[in-house]
């Protein structure tokens, strides 16, 4: 019990480890690569002060409220510059030096801290055109960006209570958790399904039946299987929409099927296949049509089928070749239940491995076929630059890829004890 509990603690922290530095790498390139976060954040657009506003939410800056009246003095410019710059006094209070690089915003203007010449004045450069040299007294707001890692650890502190604010451009600020259920649910279900049948077919790929019969009509069902596999992705999806679109009205035309049903899946938005597709009470149980056959797609589409059965073909040849399946078979005995206990191992690899990459492919498949999924909510947000449903979604893909990876070497190493010679 010991082993077990020390097997699965080290492999928790090791992957905890990853998906911290992960998601860190993440979130710096994803926050910091386009330039300013306010000018991502708000694409469309904004104030400065709506700008400050969306950062707060964000938990990227901090702000405080100064109670003091302030008032500003315009320097000289000179000619060859651009740079408005000015003297910004404080009534109450002082200046820190803190403070320097940081926005002072009011209703009049806005300024950010250069360097202080004393306590209570500071050289600002002016970032917002005022009305006048000098400012009514007013209450400011002095706006600080918080350090990297201070942005990180608040971001991840909440999205392990699995709260990621509202999005920028989708549904007129949504939550994110609320996208995230729909579109999680969809491509887990797309992509074990997909990764379960890669492995029922992996195993009509190597069946070789004794009978003369049974081993033509084997071949005849893997060859079109095969050839399909080579086949890219995208272009099984294509034609799969545009037979949608040709094929019931084909089959209408030569009575197969009545114009009121095609005219009438054509009205719900079933047909043809690669529109924006979502499960409503109207379209009932026609919403698996399109998506089983995704599953389908996904499971044979870039060279998946041939690879794992090229895996399963070698673990079933080298486990027929070792020496106890030979006594096994010389005794008589049954040897598909030993045969099936030897493999559950390999299978469990395959069936993990598999399932992390159809979740990095699944985004093709969703994006043509039009199913709401993660994929596909990954697609649109980058179109949309919105950051923070693009980061919500980049850490469900580690989590769920590092988590079935850790459940995948945890497996492994409690039932074969030859993996644990170490611990």
């Amino acid at each position: 019990m010991s082993v077990a509990i020390r097997i699965i603690a080290r492999t928790v922290l090791f992957y905890g480890l990853v998906i911290l530095g992960a998601t860190f790498a993440m979130y710096t390139l994803l926050w910091a690569a386009p330039g300013d976060v306010r000018d991502v954040l708000c694409t469309k657009g904004c104030s400065e002060s709506r700008k400050v506003e969306i950062a707060k939410d964000m938990g990227l800056v901090r702000t405080q409220e100064g109670k003091a009246s302030v008032s500003i003095k315009l320097l000289p410019r000179p000619k060859d510059s651009d740079i408005v710059r000015g003297i910004l006094t404080l009534s109450k209070g002082q200046w820190k030096t803190s403070d320097i690089s940081q926005e002072v915003i009011s209703g009049n203007g806005i300024a950010q801290i250069v360097k202080l010449r004393s306590p209570k004045e500071a050289e600002v450069i002016v970032r917002q055109a005022f009305t006048s040299q000098t400012l009514v007294p007013e209450t400011w707001l002095l706006v600080q960006e918080e350090s990297l890692f201070v942005q990180y650890r608040r971001w991840l502190a909440k999205a392990l209570r699995f709260d990621f604010g509202r999005s920028v451009t989708f549904s007129q600020g949504a939550q994110i958790s609320t996208l995230l259920r729909r579109a999680v649910a969809l491509t887990s279900g797309l992509v074990f399904g997909a990764a379960l049948l890669t492995l029922l077919f992996s195993f009509f790929m190597v069946w070789r039946p004794i009978q003369r019969w049974a081993r033509w009509l084997a071949r005849v069902g893997q060859l079109p299987l095969t050839l399909l596999s080579f086949v890219p992705l995208y272009i099984l999806a294509y034609w799969l929409v545009m037979a949608s679109g040709r094929l019931p009205h084909w089959l209408a035309q030569n009575g197969w099927l009545s114009q009121a049903t095609r005219m009438h899946w054509i009205e719900i938005g079933l047909l043809p296949f690669g529109q924006e597709l979502e499960w409503t009470a109207e379209l009932g149980w026609l919403f698996l049509v399109p998506f089983f056959l995704s599953m389908l797609l996904l499971a044979l589409g870039n060279n998946n089928l041939v690879e794992q059965a090229s895996g399963v073909r070698a673990e079933h040849t080298q486990l027929k070749l070792m020496p106890f399946m030979r006594a096994i078979r010389a005794r008589g005995a049954s040897w598909t239940q030993h045969l099936m206990h030897n493999m559950l191992l390999p299978l469990t690899q395959f069936f993990t491995t598999r399932a992390i990459l159809l979740l990095g492919t699944v985004v093709i498949i969703e994006s043509i076929m039009g199913i709401t999924g993660i994929g596909w909510l990954l697609w649109e947000a980058t179109q949309r630059r919105d950051t923070p449903l693009v980061l919500a979604i980049a850490l469900f893909a580690t989590v769920i890829s590092c988590l079935l990876q850790m459940l995948n070497e945890i497996a492994l190493q409690l039932i074969d004890p030859r993996l644990r010679k170490d611990t």
